[in-house]
């Protein structure tokens, strides 16, 4: 894997964890904004 594509890696792994601790899913457990 580049230097690249680890660190888009761990933005994305971040910001989907960020996602899941701040609750930002809907009630059925459907994300409620595809930004960030």
């Amino acid at each position: 894997m580049g230097v690249k594509s680890k660190l888009a890696y761990e933005i994305l792994k971040d910001r989907f964890e960020l996602s899941i601790n701040n609750r930002w899913v809907d009630q059925e457990g459907k994300k409620i904004s595809e930004h960030f």
